[in-house]
């Protein structure tokens, strides 16, 4: 599909006298609207729970709901089908072979890329790569065999380009990468439909998620992981793995793969059930027997998968109440599940730090990627948090300003010198986690007539313009940021002018920007403030210039809202049916 043919058919607002912004509106009744799965952005009972807000921002919100429910819909149509001809097809000469066995799992890479690449073993990747020279596989397995030794062969190249400047090389590497990735992509499409579930299959499957959601295929990959969910129960791995007995190192990371991508899948996309049983003792168990021990980074996604597996049954759906999959009561929802958070917070913070473990990654992105995670899923327990009696304040505010959080970690992506790993970080980090932060902000926005929020979803959708054109499900996301921005920009205008009238008749009136931070206490005080937790007063918080930003810039209805480049200092303040993944033939 064309970027350009996508049209958001939305409900017509009928043009009415706005009301002004009621700032003692009930908190718990406007956040009842906020998706917490793409699942939920089709249900439009949601917004039959809002009592009393004005009609002209009830009617916002709905039309944003409706625009993002058009949109996920149309990224999980499109295709991504690999057109791949006999003479681009590319496997790694034996040169290039050597030179990876060679690399790969010695101190020439980084101990956190290291992990992206033992879920096939140096031994596995020799026998499977000359058996390709040789030619002397079967043809199911010299196709299982292309996607594994290309993909490898892919972050392989990747990794490199990160590590060493090549100079005039590095387009030509660069392009035998892009040629690697699209050779296995499109032997990935040629699996027989009809196939013994193997560990290699297994193996082969996992390295195609991991290059289709790299493209930005969501769906698609979803499909994939119910797959590899169930190759991996038919051969047993998932009980080898858990009982104590020995596994593999690559059969093991295949196993803690397919838990991470069925439980962050099953999260993004609101499905009820999970396709991998699997009690998360047996994780914790089954990760200390690997020698090389996993990474710390690899291990915080591994914790942060285990919490996605503790809110899953919570994120149903409340429409379907009375069914099989019903949501439990949230009951100390927050002592279970925020201290393991704080724990989680302070792992990230002692990686953080500059070290020869990041060797091979764009440890900036990375970091933002993993804050950006992070604060995904604590946006969704402190929503959950919200829903039982007796929240405070400070909690609201906890809630809001993890959504900021997350969303100035998408910032820090976009602002990366190198944009084509941009956009694979936004495929991994925008297209791989619910919406649920950006509905936060832009409800608290309509609502409230929130600067800061305002600003900080505008800058949001000028980020994501220039990758966009480089990703068809980042252009249509970038329309969705911009319908928000005009969605809940007219508030802001009818704001601006009251505040302006008010002034001509008293002098101790507020200016705008006033206006906005004396909603309640501001970015800087929540991360300053002593009070506040562990995670929220670490180096991951905002930087000054987007707290100030965020907290203060006046708004100004003129603003060219796409024509900031990410040079100019206003630009990052904000200023002025089911189908099978595999071939039937």
């Amino acid at each position: 599909m064309d970027n350009d043919s996508l049209t958001l058919e939305m409900p017509e607002i009928v043009p009415m006298l706005n009301n002004p912004p009621q700032m003692t509106y009930e908190f718990h009744s406007w956040i009842s609207i906020i998706p917490l799965t793409d699942a939920h952005m089709a249900s439009r009972h949601r917004l039959s729970q809002v009592q009393g807000l004005a009609w002209n921002r009830l009617q916002a919100l709905e039309s944003a709901l409706f625009a993002a429910k058009q949109v996920t819909e149309s990224i999980g149509k499109q295709s991504n089908n690999v057109d791949q001809g006999e003479d681009q097809y590319k496997i790694p000469a034996p040169e290039f072979l050597t030179w990876m066995l060679k690399d790969i799992g010695t101190d020439h890479f980084g101990l956190y890329v290291q992990d992206y690449f033992r879920h096939i073993s140096k031994q596995t990747l020799e026998r499977m790569g000359m058996c390709l020279l040789r030619k002397d596989a079967s043809p199911t397995d010299t196709i299982l065999y292309t996607v594994c030794v290309n993909s490898i062969a892919y972050k392989f190249l990747t990794t490199t380009l990160v590590i060493e400047e090549h100079s005039e090389l590095t387009q030509r590497l660069w392009q035998n990468a892009l040629q690697y990735r699209a050779t296995a992509q499109a032997a990935l499409r040629k699996i027989p439909l009809v196939i013994t579930p193997s560990f290699t299959l297994l193996q082969a499957v996992l390295c195609g998620i991991f290059l289709f959601q790299g493209s930005g295929d969501t769906n698609f990959c979803w499909e994939l992981t119910r797959t590899a969910c169930r190759i991996c129960t038919d051969i047993g791995l998932n009980t080898t793995a858990t009982n104590g007995r020995g596994v593999s190192e690559e059969e093991f990371y295949c196993f803690i793969w397919c838990y991470m991508l069925d439980r962050n899948y099953a999260w993004k996309l609101g499905r009820s059930k999970c396709f991998l049983e699997i009690i998360p003792a047996g994780i914790l168990h089954a990760s200390s027997r690997v020698n090389p021990p996993i990474s710390e980074l690899l291990l915080i996604y591994l914790d942060l998968a285990q919490i996605q597996d503790g809110i899953l049954p919570f994120t149903s759906d409340p429409s379907s109440a009375g069914s099989e999959h019903a949501a439990p009561p949230l009951t100390n929802i927050r002592e279970r599940l925020l201290p393991k958070m704080e724990d989680i917070r302070s792992c990230i913070d002692q990686i953080t730090s500059p070290s020869d473990r990041w060797k091979g990654l764009d440890s900036r992105s990375e970091i933002a990627a993993l804050d950006f995670a992070y604060h995904s899923v604590m946006t969704t327990i402190l929503h959950l948090v919200q829903l039982t009696p007796g929240q405070t304040l400070s909690a609201k505010d906890l809630y809001l300003d993890s959504a900021r959080q997350e969303l100035s970690a998408l910032v820090s992506i976009c602002l990366s010198s190198n944009k084509q790993s941009t956009v694979a970080f936004l495929h991994w980090t925008l297209l791989y986690y619910p919406l649920t932060a950006v509905f936060v902000l832009f409800c608290n926005a309509v609502v409230t007539s929130h600067m800061g929020d305002f600003n900080l979803l505008k800058t949001v959708a000028d980020c994501l313009t220039q990758s966009g054109t480089a990703s068809q499900s980042i252009a249509k996301l970038q329309k969705l940021f911009q319908e928000f921005v005009s969605l809940s920009q007219r508030f802001l205008n009818d704001e601006s002018s009251a505040v302006l009238v008010q002034q001509g008749t008293s002098q101790g009136s507020l200016s705008p920007a006033q206006g906005a931070t004396s909603q309640g206490a501001t970015s800087q005080d929540m991360v300053h403030n002593p009070t506040s937790p562990h995670w929220l007063t670490t180096s991951s918080a905002w930087a000054p210039g987007i707290l100030a930003g965020l907290d203060s810039h006046p708004f100004d209805p003129a603003f060219p809202m796409l024509e900031l480049s990410y040079g100019d200092s206003a630009f990052f303040l904000g200023g002025p049916g089911d189908s099978h993944p595999f071939s039937s033939a």
